[in-house]
């Protein structure tokens, strides 16, 4: 669909999948600085005691928040 979409030079950005076509503009999240902002945020308001309900275990999102998650738990001196 993607490659008919540009052929008939109609425009489309694909969310979470940079696997496209040229002429496919895409977006992704930076999953991984989303879950360290979200850890200081909550250490800002007094948290001690933060829990991080993972995503699928074959997920490449879900492992780059994990990433996130621990490094800001250790980078604000909490602990996992």
């Amino acid at each position: 669909i993607l490659e008919l979409l540009v052929k008939h030079q109609v425009p489309v950005v694909s969310c979470f999948r940079n696997n496209v076509p040229p002429g496919i503009a895409w977006v992704m999240t930076d999953n991984e600085s989303t879950m360290r902002l979200a850890v200081e945020y909550l250490k800002k308001r007094g948290h001690t005691s933060i829990g991080h309900l993972a995503g699928a275990s074959d997920s490449f999102a879900a492992s780059r928040r994990r990433v996130g998650f621990l490094l800001a738990m250790q980078e604000n001196g909490l602990v996992t």
